[in-house]
């Protein structure tokens, strides 16, 4: 009986014991409210907000194609390029961390190269159609083949005949001369033949190609991507570009930093706090009254991969496309080459604020 008594005393001490060293939820609301309240239960709610955001970082690209006759001469080419690019970039401050190598290949072509050693040679040529009635053509023929044509035809749809008066020299002037010194002989032969409506109906002089080779070109094509958030410095980097016979790719973005999110973020974090904190009160009512925050789950839209493009759309037309950068001086014949352009335009961030509430109750 005493060993029994004892075992309950000790139970009842150990018990006592536990209790002390866990609070009961009257002396956790004393710790929090001083007293003046008790929790009754948890209450959760949301806000959401539309808040503005501009993209603040662009980014895009442009290739540069090398060639020379030899790897070692497309691979001097292309460093010296590219080097020069790089280095007017580090001027304006995108340095290094900023410009990525999107691609970078070996390649072959051909192309045909005159001989230089060759004289220039000029061609002109005369067409000349005639009408003839009677049985003369065949006279008009011999007359045309004493002057060395022989291509001679008659026209079956406006019922006239045709032909042509080439010549070929060393200058152009004297080529014109040459045939047009033909074409009076002729047409005062065919005049005697009783030719009528004689009349010249195409007259050209232009330069033969001279003969020559296919040679075999070696290229290199060097791609980067330019990241900067200073839009003032685009019409720089694009005239420069355009400057070294760099291709502009048309893949402009506008993209929006980590950086901005985060600090619009927190710029708005205690202001939707307020705002769920006073719709829980409407809720509530004046019986409960609201206490701590317990729990916070605070999210934006994911704009990991998003991008902007520029203008809706970048158009590449080397006529029409024009500039509308602030600050960005150009010339006029550059924007005639370049990408249509124009800064970004504000656009909507949703943003959700989840929280948790005690829900306390006065207890006097």
């Amino acid at each position: 009986m005493k060993k029994w008594l004892f075992l309950l005393l000790i139970s009842a001490v150990a018990q006592g014991a536990q209790e002390a060293k866990e609070p009961s939820e009257v002396a956790l609301s004393r710790l929090k409210y001083g007293g003046q309240a008790l929790k009754v239960g948890q209450f959760e709610t949301s806000v959401t907000k539309k808040l503005k955001l501009t993209p603040d970082t662009v980014e895009f690209s442009v290739t540069h194609v090398s060639e020379g006759l030899t790897p070692e001469e497309a691979s001097e080419q292309n460093r010296e390029k590219m080097g020069e690019f790089r280095s007017f970039l580090a001027t304006l401050g995108v340095g290094e961390k900023d410009v990525t190598t999107l691609g970078f290949d070996n390649y072959q072509s051909s192309r045909y190269r005159e001989n230089r050693d060759e004289k220039e040679i000029f061609e002109t040529r005369v067409g000349v159609n005639f009408r003839l009635e009677g049985k003369k053509f065949y006279d008009a023929l011999k007359l045309l083949k004493a002057s060395g044509i022989e291509n001679a035809k008659k026209n079956r749809n406006y019922e006239f005949y045709e032909f042509n008066i080439t010549k070929r020299g060393e200058s152009k002037d004297e080529t014109a001369l040459e045939a047009e010194k033909v074409f009076k002989q002729l047409e005062a032969g065919l005049e005697k033949l009783g030719a009528l409506n004689l009349e010249i109906s195409e007259f050209e002089t232009k330069k033969l190609s001279k003969n020559g080779k296919n040679i075999k070109i070696y290229n290199i094509r060097d791609t980067i991507k330019i990241k900067t958030k200073n839009f003032t410095i685009l019409g720089k980097i694009l005239q420069k570009a355009n400057l070294l016979n760099m291709n502009l790719n048309g893949d402009m973005f506008y993209t929006v930093s980590d950086e901005q999110v985060a600090s619009l973020l927190a710029a708005n974090e205690a202001l939707l706090l307020d705002e769920a904190a006073q719709k829980a009160r409407r809720i509530l009512g004046k019986d409960y009254v609201l206490g701590v925050v317990t729990h916070i789950n605070y999210r934006s839209d994911d704009l990991t991969g998003v991008k902007f493009r520029a203008n809706g759309q970048v158009q590449q037309n080397r006529v029409m496309a024009k500039m509308s950068l602030a600050n960005a001086a150009v010339s006029d014949d550059f924007v005639e080459s370049v990408p249509q352009i124009n800064t970004p335009e504000e656009f909507e961030l949703n943003v959700w604020l989840n929280v948790n509430f005690e829900i306390t109750k006065r207890l006097f």
